[in-house]
C-alpha cells in the first residue's frame, strides 16, 4: 500500500483550526428547566420514579440528592469559544478562559487521539493525549499545562469535544490537524471505556 494512502497529509501551509465543543443547556432552556423544577411541575413525576428505583437498588438517598434542575434541562452541543490550532510549527489552544498553551512539535514525543466513553455520565469525550519528548523537563518548561497533566499517563490530556455522540466533523478536523504531527501520531482513533 502506498504510504500516502495510510497517513493523512498536512494541508499546504494553512493552519487547521478545530473548535472545542461541549454539551451545554441553552440559557433559555436552563431557565425554563429551573422554573419548572422549582415549581414542581417537571421534577415530581421523575423524582418519584427515581426514588422508587433508588429504593429498589438500596440507594434512595443518593438518587434523591442527585436530582436537580440540570437533570431536566435539554442540552445541545455548543462551541466553547476555544480553538485548537494545528500548523507546521506545533499545536496551540486559543480563546480558552481556563487554559492557554503552545507546544512545538519537537516538544511532543507522541500524540494519540482518543474517544473516551464514560458509562456513568453517558458522555463521550474526544481528547488529545500529548506525551512530551522530554518528560523530566516538560512541566518546568510549560507550567501552563499543569492543570491538564495526567500523572498516570505521564502526558497532557485535553478535550476537543464532550458530547453524547462525538461529532464526526470534530474527529475529521482533528485528524487533518494531526497530519502536521507526522510520525508522532499513528493515524488511528483509539476508543476507551471508563
Amino acid at each position: 500500500m502506498n504510504p500516502s494512502e495510510t497517513e493523512p497529509t498536512p494541508p499546504s501551509g494553512a493552519a487547521v483550526r478545530v473548535p472545542v465543543m461541549s454539551v451545554k443547556p441553552s440559557p433559555k432552556a436552563f431557565v425554563k428547566a429551573v422554573w419548572n423544577f422549582a415549581s414542581g411541575s417537571t421534577g415530581g413525576a421523575f423524582t418519584k420514579r427515581l426514588r422508587k428505583a433508588g429504593r429498589d437498588a438500596g440507594s434512595a438517598q443518593q438518587v434523591e440528592s442527585d436530582i436537580n434542575a440540570m437533570t431536566f434541562a435539554p442540552v445541545a452541543l455548543r462551541e466553547t469559544g476555544a480553538v485548537y490550532v494545528f500548523d507546521e510549527r506545533g499545536l496551540r489552544l486559543e480563546g480558552s478562559a481556563e487554559l492557554a498553551f503552545a507546544l512545538a512539535w519537537s516538544e511532543v514525543g507522541r500524540v494519540a487521539l482518543q474517544v473516551q466513553h464514560s458509562q456513568l455520565l453517558g458522555l463521550k469525550m474526544l481528547r488529545l493525549v500529548l506525551w512530551p519528548a522530554n518528560p523530566q523537563t516538560f512541566l518546568a518548561a510549560h507550567p501552563e499545562c499543569g492543570p491538564v497533566w495526567d500523572t498516570t499517563l505521564g502526558a497532557c490530556t485535553v478535550a476537543v469535544a464532550t458530547a453524547i455522540t462525538v461529532p464526526q466533523t470534530s474527529v475529521d478536523a482533528t485528524l487533518t490537524g494531526l497530519a502536521f504531527a507526522g510520525a508522532r501520531f499513528s493515524g488511528e482513533v483509539e476508543t476507551l471505556d471508563t
